[in-house]
């Protein structure tokens, strides 16, 4: 599923219907994520290829949590919480609503907007898949986990040392 903005010259067009719906999409209880980008905004348009990538190799399922808003659209919006509201305090902005439980936490994406970071933001919060990659023929292994095996030891005077067990004698 390819994810279109809605754009600010679409705002004029938009019915009832169409807000009444972006509205109850960000009040779901699920978790989703929410873009708000500005036209002419150099931030915004360095974000766009990048999100075009993105949006391409995720899967399905976590592209059709993804809301991609102008601005003035987003602000055209009613009842949306007053929470959500205020984290859009800047262009872009990256956002994880969960509406999960009535808690509506919301999570910013505050790292570097390059491809990998992005990715791996949306497919950690939003794909619902339990196992499995979300990018579109991905592979299903999991990541090794070594475990490693403490000694009992010490460092004394830059050099480890063995330390002794205190055995009672008889």
């Amino acid at each position: 599923m390819k994810v279109k903005p809605v754009t600010n010259s679409e705002a004029n067009t938009l019915t009832e219907d169409i807000k009444t719906a972006l509205t109850q999409k960000l009040k779901e209880p699920d978790t989703k994520a929410l873009i708000v980008t500005m036209p002419n905004c150099s931030h915004c348009e360095m974000l766009h290829p990048i999100l075009s990538k993105v949006y391409k190799d995720l899967s399905t399922n976590v592209t059709s949590n993804i809301l991609h808003l102008e601005n003035e659209v987003f602000s055209m919006l009613d009842d949306i919480t007053p929470k959500i509201k205020k984290a859009v305090n800047g262009f872009p902005t990256i956002l994880i609503i969960n509406n999960n439980n009535n808690k509506n936490l919301i999570l910013p994406f505050k790292e570097e907007r390059t491809y990998d970071k992005l990715f791996k933001f949306f497919n950690h919060h939003l794909n619902t898949t339990t196992n499995g990659s979300a990018r579109k023929g991905g592979s299903t292994h999991k990541k090794k986990t070594r475990r490693v095996k403490k000694s009992a030891s010490k460092k004394v005077n830059g050099f480890k040392k063995k330390a002794k067990r205190n055995r009672s004698r008889r």
